[in-house]
């Protein structure tokens, strides 16, 4: 089994922290796991097991397809380069 990494207490660490936290960048991550997985898949004639409309389906690997993962938009407002952030 695979164990995370021993994290330091020191902040120097905080900017890093905060990519794991932001759910942009954790959808982003999922989105490119789950295409590489599908493609692995794919490329080794194995077939993937999805839920489609309420049902376990097992899906042959010359039906699989594989998407390029879409930027996701958050409820966050985006701020203009005019614009700073502070506390």
């Amino acid at each position: 089994m695979i164990q995370p990494a021993p994290r330091e207490a020191d902040s120097a660490n905080s900017e890093s922290d905060d990519m794991y936290l932001n759910p942009t960048s954790i959808h982003a991550a999922l989105a490119s796991a789950v295409r590489e997985a599908r493609l692995r898949h794919k490329l080794l004639g194995q077939p993937v097991v999805e839920w489609q409309n309420g049902r376990v389906v097992l899906v042959p690997p010359e039906e699989i397809e594989i998407v390029e993962p879409t930027p996701v938009q958050t409820n966050q407002p985006s701020m203009t380069s005019n614009e700073s952030r502070t506390p």
